[in-house]
């Protein structure tokens, strides 16, 4: 398993061209829970509409791909 900052990558579910990750989850153990964050990397949106959106796709890949809920922040 690959860290980032200590997170470690637990999901990738949307890669590049190239084949490198551009969106997952990282998750990390935090005073005995466990904590996930939604990671994009090098996107540019137009507006926090469009960002929510894709957040919320990527998030529904997740689920798919984890079984577990992963909770949109507002």
């Amino acid at each position: 398993m690959r860290e980032i900052d200590g997170w470690t990558v637990s999901a990738h579910v949307e890669t590049d061209e190239k084949g490198k990750p551009v969106a997952g989850i990282l998750s990390r153990r935090l005073e005995g829970r466990a904590r996930h964050m939604l990671w994009l990397r090098g996107f540019k949106f137009r507006n926090e509409r469009e960002a929510r959106e894709h957040a919320e796709r990527v998030i529904t890949k997740i689920r798919g791909v984890t079984g577990e809920g992963v909770p949109i922040p507002s």
